[in-house]
């Protein structure tokens, strides 16, 4: 079983495939084989830069009709502590947490949130 050797994506330049394909001239099955290599290269690039943009798309669109913090129920992912914000990040919009239990900071989500004792319309508090 003979193996290829592939440079990691975006390693070749321009002036690499030119100097490749120099080399391989002569050898018409080489040169296919390689042009196939680049070909996928580049189709994975687009399809991972489209993903990208997709997922921005997303967030954005999410973020345009949220008018505050989405309100969540935060665990912390270090110690499992639950995470509620009080006072002035109750309402604030922000990204990132810090548990007040075990000191852990994380990002829950890419967009703002606020971490809650009971999710809206779901309050079960005790009496």
């Amino acid at each position: 079983m003979t193996t290829t050797w592939r440079p990691p994506i975006g390693v070749i330049l321009i002036g690499d495939v030119n100097r490749v394909h120099a080399c391989l001239d002569g050898n018409p099955e080489a040169q296919l084989a390689f042009e196939r290599v680049i070909d996928d290269d580049v189709k994975r690039i687009q399809t991972a830069e489209e993903a990208a943009h997709q997922r921005g798309e997303q967030v954005r669109r999410l973020s345009a009709v949220t008018v505050g913090p989405i309100p969540m129920r935060i665990e912390c992912p270090a110690c499992g502590e639950l995470h509620i914000d009080e006072g002035e990040f109750a309402t604030r919009p922000h990204h990132t947490h810090a548990c007040q239990h075990c000191g852990a900071v994380w990002r829950p989500a890419v967009v703002t949130t606020v971490g809650v004792r009971f999710l809206p319309g779901f309050k079960n508090e005790t009496k």
